[in-house]
């Protein structure tokens, strides 16, 4: 099973991690795989203002699955670039059968998700774990 989740990971929290270990046990599936779609600076630009630039998102994001896979000894955790807000383009290459969203769905992942029959998932997390609450509290403080 293949579950494709877009994240930004622009400042990585608990919450990151968290959902990452949430759906590497999602429904007690023997071997999941994990592809996390990184929204390229280029996906973002108009849409959140991310601080750190996505090559060196990628290169923490990509550490952090590969520790997933040491973890798990097993390739469960991967990462791609999503070049675009709508994630059809990676959900029908990686032939994902779950699409994840931490935030809510946007209407441009609802409505690839329809046209591919992939299903969509809410994952609930604790709003003090969302990293615009953090980089709110940043701003602030500076």
């Amino acid at each position: 099973m293949i579950i494709y989740v877009p994240m930004t990971m622009d400042l990585i929290t608990v919450g990151h991690i968290k959902v990452l270990e949430w759906l590497r046990d999602y429904k007690h599936q023997s071997h999941p795989q994990i592809i996390i779609g990184l929204l390229t600076d280029k996906a973002l630009k108009g849409y959140k203002k991310n601080i750190v630039p996505f090559e060196e998102r990628r290169y923490i994001v990509e550490t952090l699955a590969r520790g997933i896979r040491t973890k798990f000894n097993m390739p469960c955790c991967w990462v791609v670039p999503q070049d675009s807000l709508n994630p059809y383009k990676n959900l029908k290459k990686y032939k994902a059968v779950i699409l994840a969203s931490g935030d809510g769905f946007e209407k441009v992942e609802k409505e690839a998700a329809k046209k591919l029959g992939v299903k969509l998932l809410k994952i609930d997390f604790p709003k003090t774990w969302a990293t615009s609450k953090l980089k709110k509290k940043i701003r602030q403080e500076a």
